[in-house]
């Protein structure tokens, strides 16, 4: 069938005699995957579109509506072309990436400008279908996010007043697995800082000390222990949890570095008596005066204290 496909424009016979044929394999009982094969969609709805302006049988309807989502928002107008795919086995989710795939990638006359409101709005869609929430998806879900955040980070149009597709999302949103924080960690100067606590006192989060660089992570974990609530118990497991993972103290990193988020770690980790201020500063003093003078330390906390 793909073959005759391929010719379609050029042989209506073949057309009529392939039709339904071509609309049940994109129907309930469809093999094809939306996320693994979103090509095909494109390719077929490509082929296709013109053989079906002004078609108004029924039996072809899921071929018009895949062709209907090049154009339009499923969510507009109650969501009516979203509810019309599930009667053909879609899933909301399975409609929002179609949406932006078609939308995007198929090229037609009448094309929808790219970096119009209908177009910021589908790829939010989808960015509020995949990555809230602890499920994960294929990973073809969340390379179409990457590529709509990429590409509509900064909006040509404001939506409800906001510059940033980021920032449209629903404000309840919070980043609860590791594809959802691989996701938007490109793109982490122009989020919440939330969205990028890794949380040590959860094993799910594990993954992320070798998928991010030793400065990344630690960055991650600085910001968590500084913005995060933890009582004196869960913070002991997740210092002790930290140095399993990486096979050093988090501590140690106040002898390397000074920076204004450690003073507030620094600070928390004192008045939870986990650290002795006093002895660490006795030892740096110690220290300090042991080291030749062209060697001494800086650009670290004790150093500024």
């Amino acid at each position: 069938m793909l073959f005759a496909m391929s010719i379609l424009p050029d042989d209506e016979t073949l057309w009529e005699g392939i039709k339904q044929r071509l609309a049940d394999s994109f129907s309930k009982n469809r093999k094809i995957s939306v996320f693994t094969e979103w090509n095909l969609f494109v390719w077929m709805v490509g082929k296709v579109m013109t053989k079906l302006k002004g078609y108004r049988k029924k039996d072809l309807d899921i071929l018009k509506l895949l062709v209907k989502l090049t154009g339009t928002n499923a969510k507009n107008a109650d969501a009516v072309l979203e509810k019309r795919m599930r009667m053909f086995g879609y899933s909301d989710k399975e409609t929002a990436f179609l949406n932006f795939v078609l939308m995007y990638f198929v090229e037609r006359p009448d094309r929808i400008s790219l970096s119009g409101l209908t177009a910021e709005k589908i790829g939010l869609n989808v960015l509020e279908a995949f990555l809230p929430g602890k499920e994960t998806y294929p990973e073809e879900a969340y390379v179409l996010c990457s590529r709509i955040l990429r590409t509509y980070g900064k909006l040509s149009v404001r939506i409800d007043g906001k510059e940033r597709l980021e920032k449209c999302m629903n404000e309840t949103f919070r980043v609860e697995n590791v594809k959802t924080f691989l996701t938007l960690f490109p793109f982490r100067s122009n989020e919440p800082e939330e969205w990028h606590y890794i949380d040590l006192t959860e094993e799910k989060w594990d993954p992320l000390v070798k998928e991010l660089s030793s400065e990344e992570f630690e960055a991650c974990v600085t910001d968590t222990l500084k913005g995060k609530t933890y009582s004196t118990k869960s913070l002991l497991k997740y210092l002790e949890r930290y140095e399993n993972l990486t096979g050093s103290r988090y501590q140690d990193v106040f002898w390397k570095k000074s920076e204004p988020e450690l003073y507030a770690v620094f600070n928390r980790l004192i008045l939870h008596g986990i650290l002795d201020g006093k002895k660490y500063l006795e030892e740096f003093v110690k220290d300090y005066k042991n080291e030749e003078p062209n060697l001494k330390r800086s650009g670290n906390l004790w150093q500024d204290i």
